[in-house]
């Protein structure tokens, strides 16, 4: 991860979507993509197990998120799914960027824990068995926390659709404290505070260009138990505007677009 951002609620629905002309057509390529990332990652569970009848749990891990190459990781509410690929079918449809939906792997892991359980937890009165589909709920979702974690670390920039349905203060008394409902979430956005900040190697070969030395590393280690983003610069109307004159040069490829969004933000 190289660069974190956030979309607020009020300019996510008033100003960014309900200035797409396209949403439907926008949709259907972030659907397209989003298919294209779960059938490279689905895989069999027969492949993944022990001659003891054990899963390997380590190569499944690593084969849950091939290198699916994406540029930026979104992070958001299951209720704004929509929102998330009409936004994924505009980046790629001006940009060339490719973006890997967090959502598109909650269902796959209630997929994998319900063939598990029904291998291996399913008793003679059809109904599972408590403490071992406990466990194997457990396994499951620490398997899918490792791998969107090394989802993050693997893709330059991560975009978080910061709305109600993500984040809510209703519960809180202090009003600047923001909490969510969403484990996923709050996993997500502590990750981005607490993983390696890394250059790209475009980024610091330009650097080396200019003559200017800087670490290709910068380590960043903190910890909350609040979902604090404050981390995360927010993108404002001014930004996108400024960002969308750049995708008619059809020259550019993501990498281009993406340096010309870290220039504009910042």
């Amino acid at each position: 991860m190289y660069k974190g951002f956030q979309l607020n609620d009020e300019f996510l629905r008033n100003d960014l979507l309900n200035n797409f002309n396209n949403k439907e057509r926008y949709k259907k390529i972030g659907e397209e993509n989003k298919e294209k990332i779960n059938i490279e990652i689905k895989q069999r569970l027969d492949e993944y197990l022990l001659p003891n009848g054990k899963i390997d749990a380590s190569e499944l891990q690593n084969d849950w998120f091939p290198e699916v190459g994406a540029h930026i990781f979104l992070s958001h509410s299951h209720e704004d799914k929509d929102n998330a690929l009409i936004l994924s079918g505009f980046l790629k449809e001006h940009f060339g960027i490719k973006v890997f939906i967090d959502s598109c792997v909650w269902g796959y892991a209630e997929d994998l824990l319900k063939e598990i359980n029904n291998k291996y937890n399913l008793q003679p009165n059809n109904t599972y068995h408590y403490s071992n589909s406990n466990w194997s709920a457990s396994n499951v979702y620490l398997m899918l926390a490792s791998a969107l974690n090394k989802m993050i670390d693997n893709t330059e920039c991560i975009l978080f659709l910061n709305t109600p349905n993500s984040l809510n203060t209703s519960d809180v008394e202090k009003s600047n404290e923001t909490r969510t409902g969403s484990p996923w979430i709050y996993s997500e956005i502590n990750t981005t505070q607490i993983i390696r900040k890394q250059k790209p190697r475009r980024i610091i070969m330009k650097s080396m260009e200019k003559g200017e030395f800087q670490n290709s590393v910068d380590e960043s280690i903190g910890y909350s138990y609040k979902t604090d983003v404050t981390h995360l610069k927010e993108i404002t109307k001014d930004h996108i505007d400024q960002w969308f004159q750049t995708c008619y040069c059809i020259h550019w490829t993501a990498e281009k677009h993406l340096d010309s969004l870290y220039k504009i933000v910042k």
